[in-house]
């Protein structure tokens, strides 16, 4: 594959996310080569992404918004949308690894907490609680999520564009 050319700033669409000092701008699409580019301030120099190797059948890859950082980890979670598959990028190898093929759905309010990528759809009703996921990335596994009483039902009919775990197995969501 091509490489791809660096900027002097984030491509157009890009995912940007600031982790160990350094910013990473995530995109890519079914027309362009360049996956994503590292920006090392210190420098002041972009440095292209390796590809992440696949045995999907996609030339190119679309990153879904957000990408998490797994700090305990040392990694950066990233979805790509047309390949329905969940990756991890470590910056300090410069490797990729496949953590979940047919990962379908990816919505935007996400949050990483002890291994579990939790998130909200916005697909509930205002009778239903099912608008929380979770899944163990390790296990490769969904969990069934049990709400507390004090969960407001109607609270799953919103669209939320983030999710911050705060600790104690508590989130806040909120909306932009």
């Amino acid at each position: 594959m091509d490489e791809c050319p660096c900027h002097e700033a984030p491509p157009d669409g890009s995912v940007l996310r600031f982790s160990w000092g350094k910013i990473y701008a995530l995109g890519g699409s079914e027309t362009e080569l360049c996956i994503g580019e590292e920006f090392t301030p210190d420098a002041g120099e972009w440095k292209p992404l390796p590809q992440p190797p696949t045995d999907l059948p996609v030339e190119r890859f679309c990153v879904s918004s957000p990408v998490i950082p797994d700090e305990n980890n040392q990694r950066l979670l990233v979805h790509f949308d047309n390949a329905r598959a969940l990756y991890a990028y470590y910056p300090a190898t410069e490797t990729w690894d496949c953590l979940a093929h047919n990962f379908f759905t990816w919505w935007p309010a996400r949050a990483l907490a002890d291994g579990v990528l939790y998130s909200h759809t916005g697909n509930g009703t205002m009778l239903s609680r099912d608008c929380i996921t979770a899944y163990d990335i390790l296990t490769k596994s969904w969990l069934k999520v049990v709400y507390s009483a004090y969960f407001p039902v109607n609270i799953c009919v919103f669209e939320f564009t983030d999710m911050l775990h705060l600790g104690k197995d508590m989130f806040c969501l909120a909306t932009a």
